[in-house]
């Protein structure tokens, strides 16, 4: 009996040791609203992301592919903000040394270079978020710093016009929105 008794004693202890950590780590992850951080907030470090969460349907492979599909869909759409404003300081501060501009190109050219560069980006985290009382499949789909300086490389030189290394730190800022982004942060206590 005293073996029982020592056993259940040690269960509730690890149980009640168990659940206070992650309850903590939870809450350290989730928002006012009770969702995860991530989905309410996506962020990577000098990239792009995006979360989308469908409501589960039952079939986890079709519930994922759509919720991957959407988030591409919003990273392009990110991107294509960021490759205008890019083309608006890009012509801005080009244009003072070169004389001549080429945006429409330029913008042409991006867009078929982030569309190529969002078909290899792959989910960082899916999981299932209750929201409203309902099952959402979400998924946190990012595209990384390396990706990143990539496509802006790439459609500098596809602009096919020479860039002073100051011109490029500058263009580099407006289309990562450092700036923005930085400004975000401090207004979210980050």
């Amino acid at each position: 009996m005293k073996k029982k008794l020592f056993g259940l004693g040690c269960a509730i202890l690890l149980a009640g040791c168990a659940s206070s950590g992650g309850e903590q780590m939870a809450s350290e992850q989730q928002s006012a609203s009770g969702l995860p951080a991530w989905v309410l907030n996506p962020y990577i470090e000098d990239g792009f992301a995006s979360a989308q969460c469908v409501p589960y349907s039952g079939n986890m492979s079709i519930d994922r592919q759509l919720a991957i599909a959407n988030a591409r869909t919003d990273l392009a759409q990110q991107l294509e903000t960021k490759v205008a404003a890019l083309d608006k300081v890009f012509r801005e501060r080009t244009d003072v040394s070169s004389g001549v501009s080429s945006g429409s190109t330029f913008s042409s050219v991006s867009k078929q270079l982030t569309q190529q560069t969002l078909i290899g980006t792959r989910p960082e985290r899916v999981d299932f978020v209750e929201i409203d009382g309902n099952k959402n499949l979400c998924v946190l789909l990012t595209m990384g710093r390396e990706k990143t300086l990539s496509l802006f490389d790439n459609m500098l030189d596809a602009s096919q016009r020479s860039v002073q290394p100051d011109v490029r730190e500058v263009l580099l800022q407006e289309f990562k929105g450092a700036e923005a982004q930085k400004d975000l942060n401090r207004e979210l206590g980050g």
